[in-house]
């Protein structure tokens, strides 16, 4: 059999484009999508290289300006601007420092006079028939209470309690005090509302578990119970006492730099001025008067720049590159589809079979035939393939296809011939070897094959098959 050229019609290749016009959409959406973010990225790295240039060329300015307002002051002036300076940015950091506290503390936010607490209560219980080598040892739990507290410190799963809490470990480790005297441990968890309590009690019981099974060398045997294990809402002043403390030392740290910058006596001020200003943008607290040089300028400009003043001048939609990606979507994907149409090795149309195969088409049904019009189709297809039996006088037929969307027209077709001749059908013969157990005993096949699903390697092997077992091919029906 000669090789096969697949047709391929532009209005075929169409109609499959838009059959997936699902993927059209979200390949335009995926490409619009990037198109923005490389906006993004190029934004971005022209920003911070325009961001350095400009830091740089700033830096140089104020150390220009600052040797300029250092003339008319003498060295002593000079050196008490750079004291208040330092001074100030001290304080300054203080204020920082504390404001930051109030802002991510747990521990301040707790309500003192009603703050959820648990209370967990452990005794050590030690056999002191036990005999331990080495001279100061005390045969009570209290070394082994300090070694557990110590353990139980180490082994607090603080990573999961700040993914679950939203803060840092710093802020964790208020909430949980632990304790050890004599021979009992004692652990005091405060938190938010119970649930946080509960959580972080779960979690230092299984600290407990994990240090005792950890500290056994070194001591007399000993066994560890859990004596108490209690909640409740109690008056807590020592979150009082934090809080008020944070708070006095936040606004003492604020009187303080504002003081500075307000007793700077007159002829001072623009150095002062400068020198801050120069300490901001290299973002330092220790200035010295023999630290402010060129070369330190430019090695470490690149340090100097802030992710924020990158993103300032970032443009976060790019419209042109979202337009472009869209449409630019819409193509890659109808390309795509396109290739993958027109590289299937499948039957498109009659001509494949009629022409290329030189196969007799003894039917055809249109896609989406329905009610009527496809019991016309199939009456059509039972008379050919009638006139054909009669002339050739075959009694069994068998009625098949290399795909498995034909099963309800097989069967259609089955259906009208059987008050003719005998009928069988089956699954594909190139795949099903019951099948072509069958076929092989007929004295005729019927194929029946579907528009861009019959592939055309398994078509021209059930063409041989039938030529290798001398069933005559009665005729194809080709479903559109």
């Amino acid at each position: 059999m000669k090789d096969i050229e697949i047709s391929v019609s532009f209005k075929d290749v169409m109609r499959e484009i838009l059959i997936k016009w699902k993927w059209l959409i979200v390949s335009a959406i995926v490409c619009a999508i990037l198109g923005n973010c490389f906006g993004i990225f190029k934004d971005y790295r022209a920003a911070a290289k325009k961001v350095i240039i400009d830091v740089e060329k700033g830096d140089e300015s104020v150390l220009q300006s600052i040797e300029t307002a250092k003339k008319p002051l003498s060295d002593d002036e000079i050196a008490d601007v750079y004291s208040s300076v330092e001074l100030y940015n001290d304080y300054r950091e203080l204020f920082r420092s504390a404001e930051e506290y109030l802002t991510n503390s747990i521990y301040v936010k707790v309500d003192y006079q009603h703050a959820p607490t648990e209370s967990l209560l452990y005794y050590i219980d030690v056999n002191t028939n036990d005999s331990i080598e080495g001279e100061g040892y005390e045969k009570n739990g209290e070394n082994i209470a300090l070694a557990f507290r110590d353990t139980v410190l180490s082994e607090i799963d603080y990573d999961f309690l700040c993914n679950q809490f939203g803060t840092k470990e710093e802020y964790i480790r208020e909430l949980i005090v632990i304790t050890a005297e004599s021979d009992t441990l004692s652990i005091i968890i405060t938190g938010i509302d119970e649930e946080q309590c509960e959580l972080m009690q779960k979690i230092c019981k299984k600290a407990v578990d994990a240090a005792e099974k950890q500290i056994s060398s070194g001591f007399p045997s000993y066994t560890i119970n859990l004596v108490s294990d209690d909640f409740y809402y109690a008056y807590n002043d020592d979150i009082y006492q934090r809080k008020v403390g944070v708070h006095d030392n936040m606004y003492a740290a604020r009187a303080n730099y504002l003081s500075i910058e307000n007793t700077i006596p007159a002829n001072q001020k623009k150095l002062f001025s400068l020198v801050l200003e120069y300490s901001k943008l290299s973002s330092t607290n220790e200035i010295e008067n023999s630290g402010l040089e060129k070369e330190d300028v430019e090695s470490n400009s690149q340090e100097m720049v802030s992710g924020s003043m990158v993103t300032r001048r970032v443009s976060y939609v790019h419209k042109k590159l979202i337009i472009a990606g869209f449409f630019g979507g819409i193509l890659l994907a109808a390309l795509i589809i396109a290739i993958r149409y027109v590289l299937k090795p499948v039957i498109r149309v009659e001509e494949n079979l009629s022409e290329d195969m030189g196969q007799t088409i003894i039917g055809l049904v249109p896609a989406n035939a329905e009610g009527s019009a496809y019991d016309s189709c199939i009456k059509e297809i039972s008379t050919n393939a009638r006139i054909a039996i009669k002339k050739n006088g075959f009694e069994n037929i068998y009625i098949t296809g290399v795909t498995d969307k034909n099963e309800q027209t097989i069967a259609d077709i089955k259906e009208a011939l059987k008050e003719f001749c005998n009928t069988e059908s089956g699954a594909c013969i190139v795949k099903d070897m019951d099948s072509l157990s069958k076929f092989s005993e007929c004295d005729a096949a019927i194929f029946v094959e579907k528009a861009g699903d019959s592939n055309t390697d398994d078509v021209i092997k059930e063409i041989n098959l039938a030529e290798q077992s001398k069933v005559s091919v009665l005729g194809f029906v080709f479903m559109k």
